[in-house]
């Protein structure tokens, strides 16, 4: 019976301790989800997936205090839920990031909360992870993601080459290169 109670007790300390990494995953998919249905490019798209993940760290580092913060680390009490925390930063980044989401995210963090006890904790740990979304949205308000896309490469006008097994391709056309000609690269094989 002793063998029994120490298995079971074993095993509820693996479950609480592996909670948190399930809401980051839960949270991961979401987000992922988030960003493919909505077809955005991969800046956008990264740019999402990595404010999310830093808040979520973020957010936990706040009550685990284990490392050295992304960002911020804000005053949390040990018990504060990790999986509350992980939740609230990742939807308030999601929300804050696409205009479209505000009311989207509120019912899948609702329906993701509603797993947890209501406790001060679970609580605290929404409070938490919302002022760290808070923060790290106010850190990348202005860092230029929304700037027009300007760039247009220059590039002098082509020639067709002929490689050796008889492919074509365009290459910047030089007065001084023979077609055909091998490159330096060639010569250091």
């Amino acid at each position: 019976m002793k063998l029994l109670n120490a298995l079971t007790a074993i095993g509820c300390i693996g479950l609480a301790q592996s909670a948190s990494a399930d809401a980051i995953a839960d949270w991961n998919e979401k987000a992922l989800a988030h960003v493919l249905g909505r077809n955005l490019p991969p800046p956008p798209a990264e740019r999402i997936m990595a404010m999310v993940h830093l808040a979520m760290f973020d957010a936990v580092n706040s009550i685990e205090r284990r490392f050295r913060p992304y960002l911020v680390q804000l005053p949390a009490s040990a018990g504060a839920s990790r999986e509350a925390a992980a939740a609230a930063a990742a939807s308030a980044i999601i929300a804050g990031t696409d205009p479209q989401a505000p009311a989207e995210m509120k019912a899948t963090l609702a329906a993701y909360l509603a797993s947890i006890s209501d406790t001060a904790d679970k609580t605290e740990g929404i409070k938490l992870g919302e002022a760290v979304a808070a923060k790290i949205l106010e850190a990348r308000a202005d860092d230029g993601a929304r700037a027009p896309d300007t760039y247009r490469p220059r590039m002098a006008m082509a020639r067709r080459a002929t490689v050796g097994d008889g492919q074509r391709f365009a290459v910047p056309s030089r007065a001084s290169r023979v077609p055909g000609q091998r490159g330096v690269g060639s010569r250091l094989q």
